[in-house]
């Protein structure tokens, strides 16, 4: 049974349960009340008011259906506000980790580009240096290969003058 129903037979049951508190009052409890008995206008009175509420209640039942359906529309708007919320938390946390792992992947290529390009540097630069040492050793080599040229030389020279003057 949901809550309108509930809300509805409760409400119309509500002049029956007053009645039978008046009944109760009024011959039951005699005792509770002023006058020793019930005359016939007090009954009467209890009547007619009890008629009063019945006439009212069912005024009063749509006034609490009313306020009802508006307090189960105002539960569905926060819920659905809550759903709303929860959907926009779960989304921005999806975008985030994207984020997140979009960043790690960059990160990585960065690293793996910067890596390649100076290993290639030094590799160019091995290669250079080798270059020069291999340029280095020739030219000590043929200097050197000059320089003994130039001494057998001097050395024949210095003879030849030695023997000429002998």
């Amino acid at each position: 049974m949901n809550l309108r129903t509930w809300g509805r037979k409760a409400m119309t049951l509500l002049p029956l349960v007053f009645f039978l508190l008046l009944i109760l009052w009024i011959f039951v409890f005699p005792s509770k009340r002023s006058a020793p008995d019930a005359t016939d206008a007090q009954v009467a009175s209890g009547v007619e008011w009890l008629r009063q509420q019945e006439a009212n209640s069912p005024a009063d039942v749509e006034a609490k259906l009313k306020a009802i359906r508006q307090a189960e529309l105002d539960a569905r708007t926060i819920v659905s506000e809550s759903e709303t919320l929860q959907l926009a938390r779960q989304k921005s946390s999806e975008i985030i980790r994207r984020a997140e792992d979009r960043s790690k992947e960059l990160y990585h290529v960065a690293n793996t580009y910067t890596e390649d390009a100076l290993r290639r540097t030094e590799e160019a630069i091995q290669a250079a240096l080798t270059e020069v040492q291999e340029s280095r050793a020739r030219f000590r080599a043929a200097s050197k290969e000059q320089m003994q040229a130039q001494r057998q030389q001097l050395n024949e020279s210095a003879a030849e003058k030695s023997e000429g003057q002998r």
